[in-house]
């Protein structure tokens, strides 16, 4: 057959379709086989993703729960609280007067009017860049204008005084919700009784201090695990409602935000990392007739789920840990460490000084004698031998 003919046979044609179709068949189960396991990274994704994008814009959207800790998709109702609202209103107040220009326009050749002095005294909002971000940085929300807002002071007003508090509100909610998770995972791990001949309760009052800084009281009596989470999260409630007074619902809140991303980025990355090991030796389950996906998935789980609880449980032991220092004790402080600091440059003098500083204090010693003076004598004349060479 000549080079430039076609070969042409049914057997021929029906082989390599037959040998195409197996080729394809394989690469679809490869690519599917890949697709269940970054199924289950996708989804860890996505959970991580909305509780730090849900931190950075101030707000919190949590689920209802059925009895298995699972969610059902019906959202929870989170009312403002009221006293947020009484709270908020002086600095609401404060920043609408300060980016508001005044109600009267001014005239020429006389004096520009006066600087408003309360919110209906405000003509036009400028600019709304700044007063956003001051917003922000402030509660921690993240709020949008329309630049036809910029001369509705009022409702900007009125809707800054709702939104706030209500932004407030969830995230202080979100940080009870946080307390409850732990306290309900530390009942649920309770060791069985029957087992162990009693409960741990040094181990339960240990482990509320080091996450409250309180010890809880009159918790032993009870051997059921959601009576126990409901005395640890009374108790534990208290503990934030005096840190609440202690540093301010602000203050407060923009620590737990803080906090909370912190451990959850640092967190996620040492995951990403655990994940890819146990990927990487998932396969050798198959030796054991165990399915490598579902055996992954499960283990990946756990460990998603071991990892948000360290997560919460960094967050809530950092928090309680926050001290308030006045400015008072900040001066004293700066004063002692001043004192301190000077005391260790005389110290390091007098210990080596001599050499370089101090050489200037010592006694003077009398000046060294010069050199006595060599005497010049007279030149000499050669040597010369007589008689024969």
């Amino acid at each position: 057959m000549p080079d430039d003919e076609p070969i042409e046979h049914p057997w021929v044609t029906k082989s390599i379709g037959d040998a195409q179709g197996k080729v394809e068949a394989r690469n679809f189960d490869i690519r599917k086989n890949l697709l269940e396991y970054d199924d289950v990274m996708s989804e860890q994704r996505k959970t991580v993703y909305k509780i730090r994008q849900q931190l950075l814009l101030g707000i919190y959207t949590p689920e209802h729960l059925d009895d298995d800790g699972k969610p059902t998709g019906k959202m929870r109702d989170i009312r403002t609280l009221p006293r947020l609202l009484d709270e908020v209103k002086p600095a609401v107040e404060q920043m609408i007067v300060h980016y508001g220009t005044p109600l009267a326009a001014p005239v020429p050749g006389e004096a520009p009017p006066p600087r408003p002095l309360k919110v209906d005294d405000v003509k036009e909002l400028y600019p709304l860049d700044s007063l956003r971000e001051d917003i922000y940085k402030f509660w921690g929300y993240r709020i949008d204008f329309k630049e036809s807002e910029a001369k509705e002071p009022k409702k900007v007003y009125e809707r800054l005084l709702k939104e706030i508090a209500q932004s407030l509100t969830e995230q202080r909610e979100r940080l009870l919700d946080l307390v409850d998770g732990i306290l309900g995972a530390m009942s649920r791990d309770l060791p069985d009784e029957q087992a162990t001949g009693g409960l741990d309760w040094k181990g339960i009052r240990d482990g509320f201090f080091e996450h409250f800084g309180t010890k809880p009281v009159d918790f032993d009596t009870t051997t059921d695990p959601e009576e126990l989470a409901r005395r640890l999260y009374v108790q534990a409630e208290k503990a934030v409602e005096e840190k609440e007074k202690e540093l301010g619902t602000e203050l407060l809140l923009r620590i737990f935000r803080h906090f909370y991303l912190e451990e959850i980025d640092r967190e996620w990355v040492e995951h990403l990392t655990n994940m890819e090991h146990l990927r990487d030796g998932i396969g050798l389950r198959g030796y054991g007739q165990k399915d490598p996906k579902q055996e992954y998935k499960k283990e990946g789980y756990d460990i998603f789920i071991t990892m948000m609880a360290a997560t919460s449980s960094n967050v809530a032991t950092k928090i309680f840990k926050v001290k308030v220092q006045k400015e008072t004790e900040i001066e004293r402080i700066e004063r002692e460490d001043a004192a301190r600091h000077q005391q260790q440059e005389r110290a390091l003098q007098m210990r080596h000084g001599s050499e370089v500083d101090g050489a200037e204090d010592q006694p003077t010693r009398p000046p060294r004698p010069p050199p006595p003076a060599t005497r010049s004598l007279p030149p000499q004349a050669p040597v010369r031998r007589e008689g024969r060479r």
